[in-house]
C-alpha cells in the first residue's frame, strides 16, 4: 500500500525519519523512488553519520574530472576507477563541517602529514561544495576542541580560502546557522559579512585571540539574527565592548 502513495506523501513520511538514520538506510533498498527520497534526506547532513570514511570516499568519487586530473598530475594519491555516482550527492548537502571534513579525510588516507600535497584533496572537495551546493544552511569551522587540527591545518594551510571559490556567494548567501572560532582571521569574517546577511543562529567560541573587527561586522550586517551563543575556555573577560554593543543592537535576538 505505502509503495503506491504519491511522492509528496512519501516525502512527508520520510521527513519524520530524518533522525532515524538506520531506518532511512533500510529504505534505500526498497525501490528507486524510496532510494532517491532517502538519499536526499540522508545527505542533508552527512557529518553526523557514523561512516565518515565512506562519506569521504564518496566525495572523492564525486569530484569533477578536472579536479581528479589535478590530483593525479600533482602525484597526490591514485584515484580509483569507479562508476559515476548514482546521484549528485554533493548538491543535496545543506551542512558543511570543516573540522569533520579535515578529521575524516585524515582518517581515510592517514598520509596527509607525510605529504602536504595531499591537502589538495580537501581544496578540491571544498571547491566542489561551493560550486554544486545551491544553498548551504549550516556551516561549522570551529577547532578549539582539537588542538592538533588547529596547529596543523590552520597554521600550515589556508583552508578558509574556499570563500573565494567560484559559486561561494550563491552557496553561502542563505546561510542560517554558523559556528566559528574567535581567532579566525578578520579578513574571513569581513568577506563572509559581504555574503551572509540572513544568519539566524550564531555560535562563537572565544579564545585569547579575537578578530574584533571581523566579528563585529558580521554581527552588524545580519537582518534577522535571533540566537547568539558564545563560550570562553578560560573564563577571562575577553569580550570587546564593541562586540557586546553589536549584541545589544540586534533587536531580533530572542536567545542570548
Amino acid at each position: 500500500m505505502i509503495s503506491t502513495l504519491p511522492t509528496d506523501c512519501l516525502n512527508k513520511i520520510f521527513e519524520c525519519l530524518e533522525e532515524d538514520k538506520a531506518t532511512l538506510h533500510s529504505c534505500l533498498l526498497v525501490n528507486r523512488l524510496w532510494c532517491r527520497i532517502s538519499v536526499e534526506i540522508l545527505w542533508r547532513n552527512i557529518w553526523d553519520l557514523k561512516c565518515i570514511d565512506q562519506i569521504i570516499r564518496t566525495l572523492i568519487d564525486c569530484l569533477p574530472n578536472e579536479s581528479k586530473d589535478l590530483l593525479i598530475n600533482n602525484g597526490v594519491i591514485s584515484i580509483p576507477i569507479s562508476n559515476p555516482p548514482l546521484f549528485n550527492y554533493v548538491s543535496l548537502c545543506k551542512v558543511l563541517s570543516i573540522p569533520h571534513l579535515l578529521i575524516g579525510y585524515c582518517t581515510y588516507i592517514e598520509i596527509l602529514t607525510q605529504d602536504p600535497k595531499n591537502y589538495l584533496i580537501i581544496q578540491e572537495i571544498l571547491k566542489m561544495f561551493m560550486k554544486q551546493i545551491s544553498s548551504l544552511k549550516e556551516m561549522d569551522f570551529s577547532f578549539i576542541e582539537d588542538d592538533y587540527v588547529f596547529d596543523f591545518f590552520y597554521n600550515k594551510y589556508n583552508f578558509l580560502n574556499f570563500i573565494n571559490f567560484p559559486g561561494a556567494n550563491d552557496c553561502l548567501k542563505n546561510l542560517s546557522e554558523l559556528i566559528c572560532d574567535s581567532y579566525i582571521n578578520s579578513e574571513f569574517f569581513l568577506q563572509l559579512s559581504k555574503i551572509c546577511h540572513n544568519i539566524n543562529s550564531l555560535v562563537i567560541k572565544f579564545e585569547e585571540t579575537v578578530s574584533v573587527v571581523g566579528i563585529k561586522e558580521l554581527i552588524s550586517c545580519q537582518n534577522n539574527l535571533k540566537s547568539i551563543s558564545f563560550t570562553c575556555n578560560d573564563g577571562s573577560n575577553i569580550f570587546d565592548n564593541d562586540i557586546l554593543n553589536c549584541f545589544k543592537a540586534s533587536t531580533n535576538i530572542q536567545i542570548l
